[in-house]
């Protein structure tokens, strides 16, 4: 197994961890996709897996992404700790990694990658809904793709540079005055930064066991197909 590719697991894992993130299976493959084509964003294509992703489900879905997160767990790269699924005959997992040096991976790969990916675990690290729409509608290889489709990361498109904006010199009245504003505009953000946390204990009353499982269970492999049989309702 390649071990780029681990230590790619490893720092999702470990960055999420450092943010007090738990990661199911469903958001660590989502972010090894995004990782990669944030990489191909920016490397004409390229992805740092090199390995082939699909349409299946709610998303891109990759089997040596699906291994080399097992390899990963084996070989001690990241914790993996399972939990029992009551609704699937498949339990759920959640990872950890507590490496106090795991930063020193991050050299391996490209600064401009690296930030999207920590922006991203940040943003959507915590909410697999949100994460599943955003790759789902927001990522240039899933454009256009039916279910079972390879997925194209050569559509991928750098992010273009914002332009440049020609600034007036203020007066210093206008500084002091939009210095006022400033702290005016930063009391109004601890204030909802307050009631978003509030909001999130209050949430995360809900988040139990049953709630990650079925997060779990919605990105799972495909159910097989040709079953026959007759079902009947009770009333």
């Amino acid at each position: 197994m390649n071990d780029k590719v681990l230590n790619l697991i490893k720092y999702i894992v470990c960055y999420a961890t450092d943010h007090s993130i738990a990661l199911t299976t469903i958001r660590l493959v989502k972010f090894v996709y995004l990782a990669d084509l944030y990489n191909a964003r920016f490397n004409k294509g390229e992805t740092i897996t090199q390995f082939p992703w699909a349409f299946i489900n709610y998303g891109p879905y990759c089997s040596n992404v699906m291994q080399s997160i097992d390899d990963a767990a084996l070989k001690g790269f990241i914790n993996s700790k399972a939990y029992e699924n009551n609704y699937s005959e498949k339990d759920y997992r959640l990872f950890s990694c507590y490496d106090e040096n795991y930063l020193s991976i991050k050299k391996e790969f490209q600064l401009a990658v690296m930030s999207e990916l920590q922006y991203a675990i940040r943003k959507y690290g915590d909410d697999t809904a949100q994460l599943l729409d955003y790759v789902y509608f927001n990522t240039e290889p899933m454009q256009n793709v039916r279910k079972g489709d390879r997925l194209d990361f050569s559509l991928a498109e750098q992010p273009k540079p914002l332009a440049s904006i020609e600034t007036k010199k203020l007066s210093k009245k206008n500084i002091e005055t939009a210095k006022g504003l400033v702290n005016k505009l930063k009391e109004k953000h601890d204030a909802a930064r307050a009631n978003i946390l509030k909001d999130d204990r209050q949430a995360e009353r809900w988040r139990d066991q049953l709630y990650l499982s079925t997060l779990d269970t919605i990105d799972s492999e495909p159910l097989p197909t040709g079953l026959e049989g007759v079902s009947r309702i009770t009333i």
